[in-house]
């Protein structure tokens, strides 16, 4: 039998509308350039794209209009042009379905060339957050806790319910919970939504929505008893004696 076809004829068979699809390569290099020319030749669109490193190929794909859904870790044009110049106006519109975790950057009065703040990255969070149930860490400020981030770098609960599952994501993973030095927050299981599940004996429901950038719901918050003396006593003498991570008070 001979399994050898056509590239138009493998497209046609292989390649539907509404598909997920996940390309090789390093942003321009090794990238399968042909078969992106036949698939906007034939017009199969709509598609979730684990991009991966991409850049001339899914940029392409983009400015076609053909992207429904963009997962995705690093996008460029190795060195000879401009940060994939369609990728990029369409993040500006916000016309791509993303996560909720930023770690990439802060626009400010700048672009995702020249952003006002650059972190790190994605770092493998991506990943993590795409297959993985997360519990996430972090200080309870209103500049940390926004209504609006300019970039989107790990998925979340994406835009409420089915939202993982309309980008091709796993349905049931996702954030569990979001630790802070205020409370511990959860997420609602109907609406996807953060509520505030408890807070602790020097923090307060009201605390909370003070330092929280968008309206969060309190009303089903519990107080959360401290740490017994024994749990207290392996905290400071087994777990971390060198007050590596928690600092033990002053008299």
């Amino acid at each position: 039998m001979n399994k050898v076809m056509s590239l138009h004829d493998a497209v046609a068979q292989y390649i539907q509308s509404g598909d997920t699809i996940c390309f090789g390569g390093f942003t321009t290099n090794r990238k399968p350039y042909a078969a992106m020319y036949e698939i906007l030749r034939q017009g199969q669109t709509d598609f979730t794209v684990w991009a991966g490193p991409a850049g001339g190929d899914w940029d392409m794909m983009i400015g076609e209009g053909r992207v429904k859904a963009y997962i995705n870790c690093y996008t460029a044009n190795s060195g000879y042009t401009n940060v994939s110049r369609r990728f990029r106006a369409f993040i500006e519109q916000g016309k791509l379905t993303y996560g909720n975790v930023n770690s990439t950057c802060i626009y400010g009065k700048g672009d995702y060339v020249k952003p006002q703040t650059r972190f790190t990255g994605s770092g493998g969070a991506n990943g993590i957050a795409t297959y993985c149930n997360t519990i996430i860490m972090m200080q309870h400020q209103k500049r940390r806790f926004t209504d609006h981030i300019d970039y989107v770098t790990s998925p979340g609960w994406m835009d409420g319910p089915g939202g993982r599952e309309r980008a091709g994501l796993p349905g049931n993973r996702g954030p569990q919970m979001v630790v802070t030095d205020l409370g511990i927050l959860k997420f609602d299981e109907e609406t996807k939504r953060m509520c505030l599940a408890y807070y602790y004996p020097f923090s307060s429901p009201e605390m909370v929505k003070e330092n929280t950038g968008f309206d969060i719901d309190v009303s089903r918050a519990e107080l959360m008893e401290g740490p017994g003396p024994d749990i207290i006593k392996m905290i400071r003498e087994e777990i971390d004696p060198g007050q590596a991570f928690i600092k033990v008070p002053k008299a």
